[in-house]
């Protein structure tokens, strides 16, 4: 520990306090007599979501390399701090991160209680409501510490609760069967969705939210923004095409327009609905099957 003109300097850096906080009154007046373990543990603590650098904590309990190294490596075995950046070495206290994981449920269970037929909320959306301080890969960290400890489920981009199941009212399930009809009748040939929601007279929102449910549920196919088509249909397209290949090298638009039977309205955007998942890769103005 530092002195100047006899006086004892506890943290040579120190962040900007509120006045005659107990906590910190309290915690500073240990670290006098405190042993190296417990100083660094109040150190990082105090620090936040942002944690300390190994060299922050060296100037500021001024120990020598090594003690530093083998007191911190006492309080990570004891996991009491978790080391978030190992390029860096930053290390943040395991009672912050357990504070972010229940403002993490927090904001997730909100979302669920608002969003009952959403699979759940973006990895994007999740951060931006914990505290800014949080960086990247604290934020990885979290996750991944939450889906270990089953608090969570991650898929892809979205974070949702363990407990969560999409579930929906008798009056979103009618909802569900009248969409579902109308794409299965019309097969390649649906309505826009802003349409399909003014002739079944349903509301919007409810509307949408019950559509991306029936795609998430694979029974609704998203082939572009307001252009969505019966799963089946999709299907049953596809292998009429893969079957054209069979003979044939190259598929032009006008030989694909014949084989799906439809306006350059949805042409178009299915030729390239293929195209992005692979099936077909455009060549000049044909297309091929795109092997594997």
């Amino acid at each position: 520990m530092r002195t100047i003109g006899g006086g004892h300097i506890l943290n040579p850096i120190p962040e900007k306090h509120k006045r005659f906080r107990e906590e910190i009154i309290t915690g500073l007046a240990g670290l006098a007599d405190s042993d190296p373990v417990d100083v660094i543990g109040f150190h990082v603590k105090q620090s936040g979501y942002a944690g300390l650098l190994f060299s922050d904590l060296k100037l500021m309990t001024n120990l020598p390399e090594k003690p530093l190294q083998n007191a911190i490596s006492t309080l990570l075995a004891g996991r009491v701090l978790v080391q978030t950046d190992k390029e860096n070495r930053v290390f943040v206290h395991r009672d912050n991160i357990d504070s972010l994981v229940a403002e993490a449920i927090q904001q997730l269970k909100s979302y669920h209680e608002k969003n009952p037929l959403k699979a759940g909320m973006s990895k994007e959306e999740l951060k931006s409501k914990l505290p800014p301080s949080m960086d990247g890969k604290l934020f990885t960290l979290l996750l991944n510490h939450m889906k270990k400890s089953d608090d969570i489920i991650l898929e892809e981009d979205l974070v949702r609760l363990f407990s969560f199941t999409v579930s929906m009212k008798i009056d979103q399930e009618d909802v569900s069967r009248r969409i579902l009809a109308v794409y299965q009748k019309d097969g390649l040939t649906p309505p826009y969705f802003k349409d399909l929601s003014e002739t079944l007279n349903i509301n919007s929102s409810t509307a949408k939210d019950v559509l991306m449910l029936l795609v998430e549920q694979g029974k609704i196919t998203k082939v572009k923004e307001d252009m969505f088509f019966s799963k089946q249909a999709i299907e049953d397209l596809k292998k009429r095409l893969v079957d054209f290949f069979q003979t044939k090298d190259e598929l032009t638009t006008p030989e694909f327009k014949e084989i799906a039977g439809v306006s350059r309205k949805y042409l178009i955007p299915l030729i390239e609905y293929f195209d992005s998942k692979n099936v077909t890769i455009r060549v000049g103005d044909s297309r091929r099957l795109r092997n594997g």
